[in-house]
């Protein structure tokens, strides 16, 4: 009787270690799936949120000589894109259930449940814009970085992402971001009493950003980071008409963009006493999306209005843009931007 009660708990108990492993091999799957949907996702937002920054109401600054002001402007530019946020609260939420799975406790810090399931993909640069003197044209500049060390990060060696931003037994989030760059615009209408200034011009920009998750929990610690990279080039036209002290504006761009983008996710215990991991390896994956090259046959086509509010030497400008294509490709809609920006212009 003996022999056949330790067979049968022999039995049941390598029965619950293969239904174990099991159900985290298929958690890891679940939360690569979630992930790579995501990654795909921020590829087509990310150069349309890059694209928000420096929008001024007024098609360009500059004059024909003699020139008169504004010739050169400041301020702050913020901006972002609209992107479904549902496979990124996906994967966070499958992956505290295996931490709690695998570490028999509950972990804290990833619960995005109360996070929407559309999400605004913010950036903010401070910039600056300069008109020509003699030739009706304008060049805008803009920059901002909160850590140097983000340039020496490579997006694409996936497994170091896990030493740029390491895991902390404190719960909380870290964002590193880095963009920079500009746009000139020459004057093609100078327009009049009754017609628009229209203006053409082009620009690039380069965006770097690294959004990790920490958490602790007792002896149990996670992580969940996503890192990308992105290279924008577009053309654009614009119109303004000035009406009192108001520019209503429209304009259209075409993008095209060459990113990069990479996600990492880990649990560690300091003790499991399982058969999945130490504190040295724990259970991890990682994987990614790109666009390695810039795809001149996939042009993202942009429409965009606004209105600029001035007083004195200031001005106040808010616009609505929206991506084209996407409202016909299979996704739940339009690619929604908006910018709003703060400028002092003399």
């Amino acid at each position: 009787m003996n022999k056949r009660f330790t067979a049968l708990l022999l039995a049941f108990t390598v029965a619950l270690a293969s239904v174990s492993a099991q159900s985290i091999t298929e958690a890891e799957a679940e939360i690569a799936e979630h992930l790579n949907n995501f990654s795909q996702t921020m590829l087509s937002a990310i150069p349309q949120a890059a694209t928000q920054q420096n929008v001024w109401a007024d098609a360009y600054i500059g004059n024909v000589f003699p020139s008169a002001p504004p010739h050169f402007g400041g301020g702050l530019s913020f901006g972002g894109t609209m992107f479904d946020f549902r496979d990124l609260k996906a994967g966070a939420k499958s992956m505290s259930d295996m931490a709690t799975t695998l570490t028999g406790e509950p972990v804290s810090g990833f619960d995005t449940s109360f996070l929407p399931d559309n999400f605004f993909l913010p950036v903010a640069t401070v910039d600056l814009r300069i008109g020509g003197v003699f030739l009706p044209f304008d060049v805008g500049l803009c920059i901002l970085f909160t850590n140097t060390e983000s340039f020496q990060n490579d997006v694409s060696d996936l497994p170091n992402l896990t030493a740029n931003l390491p895991v902390s037994a404190v719960p909380g989030m870290s964002m590193d971001y880095v963009m920079i760059g500009g746009d000139i615009r020459y004057c093609v209408y100078q327009g009049n009493v009754v017609m628009p200034k229209i203006s053409v011009g082009a620009g690039f920009y380069y965006t770097k950003a690294a959004f990790c998750i920490n958490t602790g929990s007792s002896d149990t610690k996670a992580k969940m980071n996503f890192s990308f990279e992105s290279k924008t080039l577009f053309l654009q036209a614009q119109a303004s008409k000035k009406i009192l002290f108001l520019d209503i504006f429209v304009g259209a761009r075409g993008i095209i963009s060459c990113s990069t983008d990479g996600w990492y996710w880990g649990i560690w215990k300091d003790v499991y006493g399982s058969p999945y991991g130490t504190d040295d390896t724990g259970v991890c994956n990682s994987g990614g999306g790109a666009n390695a090259q810039f795809d001149f046959a996939n042009i993202q086509p942009q429409i965009y209005a606004g209105v600029g509010l001035k007083f004195l030497c200031f001005e106040l400008d808010a616009s609505i843009c929206a991506d084209v294509s996407s409202g016909f490709k299979d996704t739940t809609g339009f690619i929604w931007s908006g910018a709003l920006s703060l400028h002092a212009s003399l």
